[in-house]
């Protein structure tokens, strides 16, 4: 088991060194569009550890020393999806929202500032507790790192002294899970963004020069982008804030720098410009945001192949267990049961205290804490969330398994099924491929759902997850049927096939 107090082992990227010590790091909590499938920003499992435990290690390894976790005011403290509730689970010690882990302070911030990313940067910005004079980094809820951020701060500093309109700094990684058509223009000397925008379906890129970069701006060496994805990590100047402050109609740093960058140069805000860094796979840089099933999926298949190193099951700090790695990347958990008929099969994983009977077969999936399957089930590329129990003979097929879900003996589950926390599959049932539910319920809005939300939707997800789950009985009755049939085949692929 890896020492989680051995900093050089974990550390994410030897040789990167340190951020300043001035530097501080925002890691938001809002807009989380999880709460009906069972999760917060903090309280997602990935490959087996909190999203929330990968944040702050990363951090720590970083040279960050005051890390602040802030948290909307909607959110019950004592909950098993607080933030509060989720540094204990990792093994900290938080008293006053106040903890430590190694030489980093964390700070848990409440309050209805923390409620969208534009209301946290107005906070920042108006110094409602600590006004940073410094460069800070942004965590925007979902982000999933597992790199060293000094390069990507230095980076941002050398560039700031030779162009002081420099206010923020985005990272971007190759390759988008959730296949948004994401497109980057950017100047590769100077590392300033240009462009950032979505293609639409089926067309093609144009991009006039003259239109876009101007006659009289210095066009350096422009490169374009495309399917790429923003990480949810930006390195901010304290000008970077104000943005928000002077423009209280945008609420999401996406939407806003997308808009501005769209700007003639001659009309720029405020003179300031973006940059850009584009991680590095060779450095050992991963990093990326979990904003949709797909990306989930992906992120969870990531870690598993080890792409995520040295963040990865059988090194992870804060687990109490530790987890073997065997031929073919398959984890499993010291406090597992799993019976000698079973069949694990490649870039799979069993955690904590789960339990498999006999002739289980599992391939490229992860089964997550206190899950128990029954014998001769057939689970395939797929995520099976803590506290699920699955009956036997059951077949589930590259599908995601909220928490607390039941599912029948005989029941036969996807491909691209999504089951909301505490759903309950009724005997030999027959789930559609394509069908989402969000505990119990058909769900037209399901994909919107899971991706980043505003206030009121964000309120409203978190009353929605306190009921309890549906039934869902034997899909071959016919207005049932006619319920999730809308969603089968407008419900684009989960991505979930590896």
């Amino acid at each position: 088991m890896a020492n989680p107090k051995d900093k050089r082992q974990l550390s994410a990227a030897d040789g990167a060194g340190s951020v300043p010590d001035d530097v501080k790091a925002f890691v938001l909590g809002c807009g989380w569009g999880w709460s009906r499938w069972g999760s917060s920003p903090w309280s997602l499992e990935v490959a087996g550890m909190f999203i929330l435990g990968y944040q702050i290690d990363v951090l720590c390894k970083s040279g960050i020393k005051q890390c602040f976790l802030c948290e909307d005011a909607n959110v019950d403290p004592h909950s098993s999806n607080s933030c509060a509730s989720v540094l204990t689970n990792l093994g900290l010690k938080v008293e006053d929202d106040e903890a430590s882990y190694l030489d980093m302070q964390i700070k848990i911030l409440r309050g209805h500032s923390w409620r969208s990313e534009g209301n946290s940067l107005r906070a920042i910005n108006e110094g409602q507790f600590d006004n940073p004079s410094s460069d800070f980094l942004l965590v925007l809820p979902g982000a999933l790192p597992a790199l060293n951020l000094a390069r990507m701060v230095k980076q941002h500093q050398q560039r700031k002294l030779k162009d002081r309109r420099l206010a923020l700094t985005m990272l971007f990684r190759r390759g988008d899970p959730s296949d948004t058509g994401l497109y980057i223009v950017y100047d590769r000397n100077t590392g300033r963004l240009h462009r950032m925008n979505q293609l639409e379906h089926g067309k093609g890129l144009k991009i006039g020069i003259a239109d876009l970069f101007g006659e009289k701006l210095d066009r350096g060496e422009m490169h374009v982008l495309s399917r790429v994805g923003f990480t949810g990590i930006g390195i901010c100047s304290p000008e970077a804030a104000s943005y928000f402050t002077d423009n209280f109609d945008r609420d999401k740093l996406f939407d806003f720098t997308s808009a501005m960058l769209e700007q003639p140069e001659e009309e720029l805000l405020f003179e300031h410009i973006i940059g850009v860094e584009i991680l590095d796979s060779t450095r050992q840089e991963y990093a990326m945001r979990i904003n949709s099933f797909a990306a989930y999926a992906q992120a969870t298949q990531d870690v598993l192949r080890r792409w995520s190193f040295p963040l990865v099951p059988d090194h992870f700090p804060f687990t109490k267990s530790a987890a073997t790695v065997s031929r073919g990347n398959t984890y499993r958990a010291e406090t597992v049961d799993v019976s000698r008929s079973c069949q694990l099969g490649r870039n799979s994983i069993i955690c904590d205290n789960s339990k498999l009977e006999e002739k289980v077969e599992v391939s490229q999936s992860c089964i997550l804490r206190d899950v128990t399957i029954g014998s001769d089930s057939k689970i395939e590329g797929s995520i099976i969330m803590s506290g699920s129990r699955i009956g036997k003979h059951a077949v589930i097929v590259r599908s995601v398994v909220g928490e607390g879900v039941e599912i029948s003996d005989g029941s036969k589950i996807g491909p691209g099924v999504v089951l909301g926390a505490g759903t309950v599959v009724g005997t030999k049932s027959s789930i559609p491929p394509g069908s989402w539910y969000a505990r119990g319920k058909a769900s037209d809005d399901a994909e919107a759902d899971m991706t980043d939300t505003d206030d009121d939707s964000d309120e409203h997800s978190d009353e929605h997850s306190e009921e309890e789950g549906g039934n869902i009985g034997n899909l071959e009755d016919e207005a049932h049927s006619d319920q999730v049939g809308k969603r089968q085949h407008s419900m684009p692929d989960l991505g979930l096939e590896f």
